[in-house]
């Protein structure tokens, strides 16, 4: 692994497990990702599940936290149906 950030207080994650450099990613129209392993990311997960939990784990830690400030910060109350389309590998 190339280095490790704080995606979510509690998880570690390779930044390039996450895609990033930006400027890499932009610059190249590939994802960084790809340049570092080779492989594009969900496949590589695929291999890994170790690193395939880490990922879910700080997914799951984004999507509470930022789903929690939406639902405190927007008015639903207008909206007959809403739908979080996502998904896991695990």
């Amino acid at each position: 692994m190339v280095g490790r950030v704080q995606f979510d207080p509690l998880v570690p994650v390779d930044p390039y497990i996450l895609g990033l450099p930006l400027g890499l990613t932009v610059g190249t129209g590939t994802p960084a990702f790809e340049h570092a392993q080779g492989i594009q990311m969900f496949d590589y997960l695929s291999r890994h599940p170790e690193e395939t939990q880490i990922f879910a784990d700080g997914m799951r830690g984004h999507s509470v936290r930022t789903g929690a400030a939406l639902s405190d910060t927007y008015d639903f109350s207008s909206i007959g149906s809403l739908a979080d389309i996502g998904g896991a590998m695990d």
